[in-house]
């Protein structure tokens, strides 16, 4: 009995040494007798691909002293995950850039208000700018089917703030949710003077579907081709150096707007500070109110990147 298992061992090692023969001449070939000199390790396989180990930011972090070029998957960090590496000191994504944080933390930067409409209007930032009903809004469905998770406005009534967004030509975003009609109506603040106010509308009817955003006496806007009765995600977003009407930037669900019409499209952008932020309605003009449904209205202090926007649009 024990011979035989002498046997048993003897074949085993002999088998592991001509299978992995390439280790002990430190190379390692899978699918390959001859792996290439300079590697360590060569794999070839044309219908499989390389996995690494797949986890989140939060176990990557956890993991004790990371050796110098460890190689994970991080599955929450960036926008779908990321194949990250460890330098020594710090997490890197494969480019000159350092890895990416998971979007959901990142889109907490910056953050100055917040009100998904969840059964009431509080700003859910952290920073207390809770909203008050002025008028009659009525509490719907939202997009994703939630019971009394969005609001519908009925034309004549907003929602009034004391969040006041950056100011001057500072940079900022403002992303929302819309279903229905809206001109000049969404929302808007600063002061009623030339490249003093800031706001943004929707034109949306059996004729031509409208985006634009508006800084008083200047406006810049887009034909668009949409559902007017879907869920439709709009963002406004000031980039850092931006100086006038033309330099603001406009998503529709998450894609960069590029063909514009304007009017006084080199009006100087200079947001005042005498009228705080209102949701539905045109602070400076009676006749503009909301007529259609919002959700998740979001206010950032920064420009928003491409990759944050693209995340909110499809979250």
């Amino acid at each position: 009995m024990r011979i035989q298992l002498l046997k048993i061992s003897f074949f085993i090692l002999l088998s592991s040494v001509l299978n992995f023969k390439h280790c002990f001449g430190q190379n390692v070939g899978i699918g390959t007798t001859t792996p290439h000199a300079s590697a360590a390790l060569e794999i070839k396989d044309s219908s499989k691909g390389f996995l690494p180990p797949r986890m989140t930011y939060a176990q990557r972090n956890a993991i004790i002293n990371p050796a110098p070029w460890l190689i994970v998957c991080c599955t929450d960090c960036g926008y779908g995950g990321e194949l990250q590496y460890f330098n020594g000191m710090q997490w890197l994504k494969f480019s000159t850039s350092p890895a990416s944080l998971p979007l959901s933390t990142t889109l907490n930067n910056g953050l100055v208000g917040y009100y998904p409409f969840n059964g009431n209007v509080n700003d859910e930032s952290g920073n207390g700018n809770n909203g008050n009903i002025i008028g009659n809004i009525s509490l719907i469905t939202d997009r994703l089917g939630n019971n009394n998770s969005a609001y519908n406005f009925d034309g004549a009534s907003y929602i009034h703030t004391n969040l006041l967004p950056p100011i001057g030509n500072a940079a900022r975003t403002i992303s929302f949710w819309a279903s229905g009609f809206a001109p000049f109506a969404v929302f808007s603040y600063g002061k009623p003077g030339l490249g003093e106010t800031f706001c943004a509308g929707i034109n949306c009817d059996s004729n031509s579907q409208y985006f634009y955003s508006s800084i008083c006496d200047a406006f810049k806007g887009s034909t668009i081709t949409f559902n007017c009765n879907n869920w439709n995600f709009y963002t406004v977003v000031v980039p850092n150096g931006a100086q006038f009407q033309s330099d603001i930037l406009m998503y529709f669900n998450g894609e960069l707007l590029t063909n514009f019409s304007y009017y006084n499209s080199n009006r100087i952008l200079n947001t005042g500070s005498v009228a705080s932020f209102d949701i539905g309605r045109l602070f400076y003009d009676p006749r503009f109110f909301l007529t259609g449904a919002l959700d998740e209205m979001r206010i950032y202090n920064r420009a928003l990147t491409q990759e944050e926007i693209t995340y909110l649009s499809t979250h």
